[in-house]
């Protein structure tokens, strides 16, 4: 691995940004990359435009990197089309810098078969995007096999907090609770449902980054308490200090919308996860990393905090 201490980003999105906080906060240098070249960052963060999913782009954008971190993402229509050229250009460009490679991933590889998820838990994807994920997690971690590169995957379930808007628990929820409004949810929010706090999720990929000796494996990001989301949004409520309310797309009606609104159309291959337990496992990254996820209540008010002062 490169001995620089430069570490880069690809994304600008909620959880890059999260990534770069907590690299600025450990005192890192840092690279943010996305189309654009434009980010508000702090100073001293670097922030460079490129098509990540052009190899030489990806080369020229890592170079000098100890560690790369796949935090981009594409519209939600778009995955299975251009998630994985974009994928195969921040291989390319973190192996050709020499540097560790750690992406951000999520949960949909395992498939409704698995309710309570663990890393070596079988992956039985649905076709479409679920399939592709489980996809580029094995080009990803094949790379490492093969020596190309050192790689970890992280794995986290629906996020949120400061940034998140587009999330189960984004700004369907937060901004409605904060005007005393009902939150609103698809499937059924009676049952178990384990939710991420993103700047866990910025920690754990910032730990693979400077840990060698995880690199080859799938990492959970662990949740401090898995809740039913009603009572996940009973407890932001709390925190908002204003009444809990619920407001609750069924399966059925999502289904029968889903061919006249484009993002229900999308959604409907995962509808399981909101309709039966969908439960992380994290104890691996509490148990050889020391993790220790934030309290809920906590994370709820930094979220609250954040949505306050963008007045969404």
């Amino acid at each position: 691995m490169n001995e620089n201490n430069l570490h880069v980003i690809f994304g600008a999105g909620p959880l890059g940004m999260a990534v770069m906080d907590e690299l600025v906060r450990a005192g890192r240098r840092v690279r943010l990359v996305n189309r654009s070249g434009k980010a508000d960052v702090p100073a001293g963060v670097e922030v460079v435009s490129a098509d990540a999913s052009d190899p030489a782009q990806a080369a020229k954008a890592c170079e000098g990197a100890a560690a790369v971190y796949h935090c981009a993402n594409v519209d939600y229509a778009d995955w299975v089309e251009l998630f994985p050229p974009l994928t195969r250009g921040i291989l390319a460009g973190a192996r050709s810098a020499g540097a560790r490679l750690v992406f951000g991933d999520n949960l949909y590889a395992y498939g409704p078969e698995a309710e309570v998820m663990a890393e070596d838990t079988p992956r039985k994807p649905l076709p479409g995007k679920p399939e592709m994920r489980a996809e580029m997690e094995r080009l990803l971690l094949d790379a490492h096999a093969r020596g190309e590169l050192e790689v970890a995957i992280a794995k986290a379930s629906d996020f949120y907090g400061p940034r998140v808007l587009q999330s189960h628990a984004g700004d369907r929820v937060f901004p409605a609770l904060l005007a005393g409004k009902a939150a609103s949810v698809i499937g059924n929010p009676d049952v178990p449902h384990s939710f991420t706090y993103i700047r866990d999720f910025a920690r754990v990929l910032v730990v693979l980054g400077e840990t060698s000796d995880a690199s080859g494996e799938v990492w959970h990001v662990p949740a401090a308490e898995t809740l039913t989301t009603r009572e996940f949004i009973r407890r932001a409520a709390a925190v908002a200090g204003t009444d809990a309310k619920v407001s609750a797309m069924p399966g059925w009606m999502l289904k029968l919308l889903s061919p006249f609104v484009p993002i229900l159309k999308e959604l409907k291959e995962v509808l399981y996860q909101f309709e039966q337990p969908f439960i992380v496992d994290g104890s691996k990254a509490v148990d050889r990393l020391g993790f220790t996820p934030t309290p809920v209540d906590v994370a709820l008010e930094d979220t609250l905090a954040w949505y306050r002062s963008q007045n969404i």
